[in-house]
């Protein structure tokens, strides 16, 4: 296991294969031939084709393995054992193998193959300054690039931290105590969403985005920006589908706060290809919109595959280089299959500046509640600086109503901690 472990550090770390077995070997005419209709089709089926030099299609289900690898890179770092190498590597120094695990632990990513054969690279930072330094260091940024960026804790965050991530579960809570007092909201939901969407602030993460991304474009690379979101039309308070979709308000936010005064997230097909399609069915699938792809109800791998499979036919443009900035772990590791399959050298950003960025506020249930009494009854959103402002000269009424919410909302707290700790004593009795 030990000498796998090590042939796995290389392989990442070095971009050279040192035997690993090919479970496999299917030409990739079978998904040209149409065996396999889309890469989510190839990829449920535990496949992936890699089109390199011997056409290999290659099991890339590898989660038991990997978690084992990050087990027993763990403990090695924990007890300082240095790793046995075996004959063949002895010529491996025990400082190049601290630093290899080093270099792995700082990925933590379980998906990334043990057979890379092109360049692999994911760096976690929280400077985009650096991250254009090292790409400009490489000269990796030409026209055969493929820029992919993230939005939400990546190019933007929000400044309402009752909305913040981490505080997801809280919120959550938050809106069944509200749900039960207030059936409207439950009625009308997508509308109130849709209010929110429009209206709560967000800030850049760096105020240097719109020079990094003119960098990228200046040099020749693709700039596409992605999102989890599951596009739909906004709809009004009678539940019917306006004419403006979720993605094109999306568009339109992004631009406005990297630069209000010129569009700087455009087409990435050019002017004689489409600036807006569905990838599969009208709803059902992730959209294409003017430089911004949402991705729901795929994952984001699975619909930039088919979206460069579009290119590839309506443009006729292959990247071998892709680059990519997210905020999380599981979405870099996937690009690293899509990346195998495609044959692309990858470097990945694990890009964490939002975390630094501190939130005007802290999270206040009553302040949560108020923001939702004032959504339902004036149809609009107050950010977390207007809602601090009102609570202060709300009526009687509102303040005892707040008061039996936030009392609910703390039992309905209290309650859920004891149940984690009871299955917490169960599962260790």
């Amino acid at each position: 296991m030990k000498r796998a472990l090590l042939k796995y550090m290389l392989t990442l770390s070095l971009g050279i294969n040192l035997g690993s077995s090919v479970e496999d070997n299917i030409n990739n005419e079978q998904i040209e031939n149409g065996k396999y209709e889309s890469f989510s089709e190839a990829k449920d089926s535990s496949i992936i084709c890699e089109q390199c030099k011997q056409n290999e299609i290659i099991n890339t289900k590898q989660e038991v393995v990997t978690t084992q690898i990050h087990s027993e890179i763990n403990e090695a770092i924990d007890n300082k054992n240095p790793i046995d190498l075996g004959e063949e590597e002895q010529n491996i120094s025990t400082t190049q193998q601290e630093n290899l695990l080093n270099n792995i632990q700082k990925t933590q990513l379980s998906a990334i193959p043990s057979y890379r054969k092109q360049l692999v690279q994911i760096v976690e930072t929280n400077s985009l300054k650096q991250v254009w330094q090292e790409l400009d260091k490489c000269h990796i940024i030409d026209e055969n690039t493929l820029a992919v960026l993230d939005i939400d804790q990546t190019i933007l965050k929000s400044e309402e931290i009752t909305i913040s991530p981490q505080y997801q579960e809280q919120w959550k809570r938050l809106e069944e105590v509200f749900e039960t007092k207030y059936p409207q909201y439950v009625t009308l939901r997508d509308f109130y969403i849709d209010i929110f969407r429009k209206e709560h602030k967000e800030i850049l993460t760096e105020s240097i985005w719109k020079e990094f991304i003119h960098n990228l474009k200046s040099r020749g690379a693709k700039v596409l920006v992605v999102t989890a979101i599951m596009n739909d039309y906004l709809v009004n308070e009678d539940l019917e589908p306006t004419e403006t979709m979720w993605v094109e308000l999306r568009h339109k936010q992004l631009n406005d706060a990297i630069d209000n005064k010129e569009q700087t997230i455009t087409n990435v097909f050019g002017e004689n290809l489409p600036s807006s399609f569905w990838l599969k069915e009208k709803l059902k699938s992730p959209y294409y919109f003017n430089g911004i792809l949402t991705t729901q109800p795929w994952t984001k791998d699975q619909a930039l595959f088919e979206l460069l499979s579009y290119w590839g036919k309506w443009g006729d443009w292959h990247p071998n280089k892709f680059i990519a900035i997210d905020d999380q772990d599981y979405n870099l590791a996937n690009f690293t299959t899509l990346s195998l399959g495609t044959e692309m050298t990858f470097i990945g950003y694990k890009f964490t500046r939002a975390n630094d960025i501190p939130y005007g506020y802290e999270f206040d249930p009553k302040r949560g509640f108020f923001q939702q009494m004032y959504l339902v009854k004036n149809k609009r959103w107050l950010n977390d600086e207007e809602a601090d402002k009102m609570l202060k000269t709300c009526s009687d009424e509102e303040k005892q109503k707040l008061e039996e919410l936030v009392k609910l909302y703390n039992e309905k707290q209290n309650s859920n901690k004891k149940n984690k700790k009871s299955k917490h004593c169960q599962q260790y009795s």
